[in-house]
Parts: structure tokens; sequence; C-alpha cells
């Protein structure tokens, strides 16, 4: 009795295991769903929200809104919002959480609306960055000569010093708060748009090379091991790049008037051409499944325009091909300055309004 019992058990185990692999190997190549043969549907989710963060953690993301503070949003529970801070970020241009979503250090302007930020000894319109501990509220203003950062850990930055006057550049490391920093190596022109890639201990940025109205440049990685720099693009047309969790580099080029986006993978160290862009494409790869990138531009994006077109493409990475087409047209002035791809969830940042596309 008891080995025929045994036996019931072991197979009601299997079965519960098979369901289980089946339900995963469903869900785990999902495909965000754009629309059915026509426009994605478009449903706002959040109003007035000024700066949205660029990754959805522990089913939370974390906005500032036009009140000027900084809440979260549980995602599956009807994005029910908690306050997670009471301090004012007004007259700021810049979020950048930490990635425990604790601390966050902000780019504020000298406009005389928020007497927290300390600019004494400052003139008006001069930007600073500010670092502020969202659980106690404590703000230390940072060198006003650091001009671009990425978070290493939850304590320490990554940082651009640049002094303009005496054609100083260098690249440094310090606490959050910008103690106890140290340099990591001379630069020979300006770098923007720091990023991080923990898995492989490199940075990697845009740098400047010849002065323009574009204000592109060259992607460089830096090898934290051995402060090794490298150009992954030879040209300087690239404004803007995002990285995948491999450490791979998603970017733009500007070719002919258009901003295509390309994929450098860093094992065959080759660049593969994804889409081809009639104006300068925001893209954003699934956190969860970093198969799936989406990559958006907006057509005709002026306020006496008829409406706003935005055509969204989803590509797989695994074959580095559009595999979804869709487009929009939303009969007013519509925007985006920021979109973030997780788990089946689009959400764009337009005219301060989060968007969701709801699959």
């Amino acid at each position: 009795m008891r080995k025929k019992i045994i036996i019931i058990a072991i197979v009601i185990i299997l079965i519960v295991a098979a369901v289980l692999v089946f339900v995963y190997s469903k869900n785990k190549d999902k495909k965000i769903d754009l629309g059915n043969n026509g426009a994605p549907e478009l449903s706002k989710t959040i109003e007035s929200v000024k700066f949205v963060d660029q990754e959805v953690k522990n089913n939370k993301l974390q906005i500032i809104k036009n009140d000027n503070k900084a809440y979260e949003l549980l995602i599956e529970n009807n994005y029910q919002e908690t306050q997670k801070s009471n301090f004012d970020f007004n007259g700021i241009l810049e979020a950048n959480w930490s990635p425990d979503k604790n601390r966050i250090i902000v780019l504020a302007t000298n406009d005389g609306s928020n007497k927290n930020f300390d600019f004494s000894e400052f003139k008006k319109g001069t930007n600073c960055y500010f670092y502020i501990d969202l659980t106690t509220s404590q703000i230390v203003r940072l060198d006003r000569r650091i001009k671009g950062l990425a978070w290493k850990d939850n304590n320490s930055i990554f940082y651009t010093y640049i002094d303009f006057k005496n054609n100083v550049y260098s690249l440094n490391v310090a606490e959050a708060s910008g103690e106890n920093w140290k340099k990591i190596l001379d630069l020979e022109k300006e770098i923007y748009n720091l990023k991080y890639d923990a898995k492989n201990n490199k940075l990697f940025a845009i740098q400047v090379i010849t002065q323009s109205d574009f204000n592109g440049g060259k992607i460089i990685q830096i090898d934290l091991k051995n402060n090794n720099q490298e150009y992954l693009t030879n040209d300087e047309n690239s404004n803007y790049f995002i990285l995948d969790p491999a450490g791979d580099v998603i970017f733009n080029r500007l070719e002919n008037q258009n901003f295509n986006t390309y994929f450098w993978d860093k094992t065959k160290k080759k660049e593969y051409k994804l889409t081809e862009n009639q104006a300068s494409p925001l893209f954003s790869l699934d956190s969860t499944n970093n198969k799936q990138l989406i990559n958006i531009e907006t057509i005709g994006e002026t306020e006496t325009s008829k409406g706003t077109e935005i055509i969204f493409k989803l590509i797989n990475l695994n074959e580095k091909k559009v595999i979804s087409t869709k487009k929009t047209s939303e009969q007013k002035y519509l925007s985006p300055s920021s979109i973030l791809l997780s788990d089946n969830n689009l959400f764009l940042l337009a005219e301060e309004n989060l968007y969701n596309f709801n699959p």
C-alpha cells in the first residue's frame, strides 16, 4: 500500500513539473502585441509625469510627477502609487535612480524655483548634480564640473570631470555623495551618456571628437580592469545608445539624413544594421528577455501638424531583424521623450503623460 502511494505521489509531481515547464516555455519567448493589423492601442496610465526610471525592478517603476514628488508604481496592482519621498524635485532636468531605487542623483538648474538646491556662489542658469537619499532626504551638491555620471552600485558612481577653462577631462569614481573620489584615467575629449556594464566591468560612452550642432561622436568602451580604451565606431555620427545584459551595444548612426539603428556584437566584434529610420529613434530592451528590442521613431512632430505618427518596430536580436512593424497616428501633437519595454509592457512618456500599450 505504501509503495502504491509513493508511486502515485511521484506521478503527480511529474505531472506538475511538466505543466510548469510548458507554462515557462510558452511565456519565455512571448512577444509584445503591438496591435492587430493596425495601430497599437494607446492607453493613458498615469497623468502628469515628469521623469521615469529606465528599469522596472521587482514589478515596480519609479517616477517623478508634476507635484515634484517621487513615487513608486506597482505594475501588477493597477499601477498603485506609493509616495517614495517628500523631497521637492522642482527645477530638475535629469533623474538617475540608484540600482536599489533608494537614492537618486538629479541634475538641477539654478532658476530660483527650489530652495532645497544650494546654488550659493553660482550664477543664475548654472546646472549642477545633487545627491539625494530618498529615505532620509539628505542632499549633497556635487562638484559643478561633473558633466555626466553612471551608478556603479548602490553607494558609488562613475563620473566625468570636465574643467573647460583649463581643458582638463577625466573619468573618476567616488561615493554617491561625491566623497572619497579617485581618478581612473585622463580623457582626451569630453564623453557623455555613460553606461556601466557591471557583468564585464566596462564603461561605455559617446566621445565628442569634433564640436558641431549635432553633438554626435564615437562610441567608446573603457575596460576598467586595465583602463584600456577602444572605439566601437569609427565615425562620429552617434548620439544615443543602450546596452543589453550581455554587454552588446545598440546604437543609432546618422547616415544620409537617416538615423539608422545598429547592433554591435561584442563577441564577434561586428556591427549589424537593424532598422532604417527617418527620424532619430528611441529604443528599449526588455530587461526580462534580451531577445526583444523595441525601436520607435516619431514622424511629423510639430505642434502645427495634424497629428504625430509613431512607428513601432519590434526586433529579435538573435535573428537581428525586424519581426513586427506598426504605426499609430494621434490627432494631436505627441512627442515621446522616453520609452521602456519590460515583460510584455511598453511604457511611453510623452507630453508629461505615461502611456502603456496593452497586449
